[in-house]
């Protein structure tokens, strides 16, 4: 991600496509390019990594972005997500599962129901 982007118009939440473009998500937890701030965003090439003096370097290639635009934010590459079939990854390797099944003990499961209840305008 890097910065001195042009503005769009505000818009807080998003529909992700994986989400079926169904569901709205706040924009900052998505890779959405529609943000209320000028940061822009590139898929680039991780070179390489090396440290000099007492900081980390990332050498990056395949950039779209002006010499000396600063980096702010850096995401792993996701083969689920993006569209460059040549690419390889480290970090997310698989497309996360549709579903999990998630259980609780009874004890927790009676704390959920109370709280809800207790959260609940009715």
């Amino acid at each position: 991600m890097f910065h001195q982007t042009h503005g769009r118009r505000l818009r807080p939440t998003v529909r992700p496509p994986r989400l079926g473009g169904n569901a709205r998500m706040g924009v900052f937890a998505t890779r959405s390019t529609f943000r209320p701030n000028p940061i822009g965003m590139s898929l680039v090439e991780l070179k390489g990594i090396r440290c000099q003096k007492e900081h980390v370097v990332l050498e990056l290639g395949s950039l779209d972005l002006v010499d000396g635009t600063p980096v702010v934010d850096i995401k792993p590459y996701l083969p689920f997500a993006e569209a460059l079939p040549e690419a390889s990854a480290s970090y997310a390797q698989q497309a996360p599962q549709a579903e999990v099944a998630v259980s609780f003990t009874p004890e927790t499961e009676a704390r959920l129901f109370r709280t809800g209840k207790a959260l609940s305008p009715t």
